[in-house]
């Protein structure tokens, strides 16, 4: 991006559309944004040492979404899970929305909503889902709820009701 190459040049830092983090040898990848990255990234580096092949994928921006940066990080990967603190009614978050959008193939896509309300996207949740996402295939909803307080999770679903763990 043009802008981005003049912002390098004058403060001799980037800022690009989307990070990469520990994806060279990935099967499964984590896409999330905001606050919940440096976490994640945390939850990651644990994973990793423990055998886990994952990774992770900032997303920076929405709009322009970035459909070629997300296309050729996300591309044959077996499985992709997007955590956000978003929900669009009927559906999973914006995000989730977009990339299946995108890849438009049979990458599972999990869509995990947490951190709505207040409510803190701890590592234990991110881990969850991330072991959810390994563990489960294909996602037996569109939306899986993280972290409601007082709700436990188990493998008996309705895809009309709303699984949290």
């Amino acid at each position: 991006m043009k802008a981005d190459q003049e912002f390098k040049e004058i403060f001799g830092r980037s800022y690009p559309l989307v990070e990469e983090y520990r994806c060279d040898d990935a099967e499964m990848v984590l896409v999330t944004i905001g606050s919940a990255v440096g976490t994640a990234r945390h939850v990651i580096d644990e994973l990793k040492e423990k055998g886990h092949k994952v990774s992770l994928f900032k997303l920076k921006m929405f709009r322009p979404f970035p459909l070629e940066k997300v296309r050729k990080a996300l591309s044959g990967k077996k499985k992709v899970a997007v955590i956000e603190r978003d929900i669009s009614p009927g559906q999973c978050g914006i995000f989730h929305q977009e990339i299946k959008w995108a890849l438009y193939n049979n990458t599972p896509i999990y869509g995990f909503v947490g951190g709505l309300g207040g409510e803190d996207l701890t590592p234990q949740l991110i881990e969850k889902a991330i072991m959810y996402t390994l563990e489960h295939d294909p996602p037996k909803q569109e939306a899986i709820w993280l972290g409601l307080q007082g709700k436990e999770a188990s493998d008996d679903y309705d895809r009309n009701t709303v699984k949290v763990f």
